[in-house]
């Protein structure tokens, strides 16, 4: 199996949780409950009123059963991070996620800080579903995911895209690109990619003149395989580029890419590489209407 079709199964896996809802509540059915540090609790269970029917209500309470978060939408989850310290200030965290009907956007994760003062510390809404894990076993966590700003540039199909690798870290209300940290993440896919990359597809390419690429002609197998071999090159590229090893990632370029065509993917990858999950992590989109937080919290999400 080609890596980079691999790495599609694996998003798909990954959003697994979200889709079978194993953990949560899907329109209107299943309920969870999590016991959290300092005696809040975070439940997800059917909307009960009529105004939201087939929905679900998702709520933190405190240790005096105070609300101080809640929610209603069509599928709402615990996420299994929740009581861990997420942003690293020292104090335990709770991440309810709601998830969008298949095929529609968006994936939303609402990171709030729990202890004397409650708060809503950063709504994600992002295209993919994110992963929250201490991948590192150190207390820190993380927030990866793969990246979708490649899809289907360069007319490479779908299941051919590269989809990079990114890991944030919260510090606060901030969030950082730490994906430097997991080079070995990288240098793995790297080893099983060149792999599917012979000399002579590689001798082919370096000879092509010409700074347009196209999709390949219907039936011809031969320029088929070339555009999938430059998909599993800009995959070595990419994974270079978000492990932080940039002048790795143009030596590939300059060895593995068509000669007249390497300005313009060095340009089109720079493009691209501000688009996709790092513009959509990095925005704090609007409060939903559905959702309701205590005095704190509500003045913290709308900075």
């Amino acid at each position: 199996m080609k890596p980079v079709i691999s790495a599609y199964i694996f998003i798909f896996l990954l959003s697994l949780p979200a889709l079978g809802q194993q953990r949560g509540c899907s329109q209107g059915k299943g309920s969870d409950r999590a016991e959290l540090p300092g005696g809040y609790v975070a439940q997800v269970a059917p909307a009960v009123d009529d105004a939201h029917a087939s929905q679900c209500h998702a709520t933190i309470t405190s240790d005096t059963a105070k609300t101080v978060f809640e929610l209603f939408e069509r599928e709402a989850a615990i996420n299994p991070i929740s009581g861990k310290d997420v942003n690293g200030d020292g104090t335990p965290d709770a991440v309810i996620e709601t998830h969008p009907p298949a095929g529609q956007c968006c994936w939303n994760y609402y990171v709030f800080t729990l202890g004397s003062s409650p708060a809503l510390l950063r709504q994600f809404s992002t295209s993919v579903a994110l992963n929250f894990e201490d991948k590192l076993g150190d207390g820190k966590v993380e927030i990866w995911t793969r990246d979708f700003a490649f899809d289907g540039v360069d007319n490479f199909p779908h299941s051919e895209s590269p989809a990079p690798l990114i890991f944030f870290r919260m510090h606060g209300t901030t969030v950082n690109n730490v994906s430097q940290l997991f080079w070995p993440e990288y240098e793995r896919e790297i080893d099983e990619t060149r792999s599917y990359i012979s000399k002579d597809d590689i001798d082919t390419l370096t000879k092509i003149e010409g700074d347009n690429p196209k999709p390949p002609e219907e039936g011809d197998p031969k320029e088929a395989h070339l555009l999938s071999v430059r998909a599993q090159i800009l995959t070595l590229v990419l994974d270079y580029i978000y492990a932080d090893r940039t002048p790795e990632a143009f030596k590939t370029i300059s060895e593995m890419w068509p000669i007249l065509d390497r300005q313009r993917i060095r340009q089109l990858i720079l493009q691209r590489h501000g688009r996709g999950i790092l513009s959509e992590i990095n925005r704090i989109p609007k409060l939903p209407a559905s959702v309701t937080v205590g005095a704190p919290a509500a003045t913290t999400a709308s900075q």
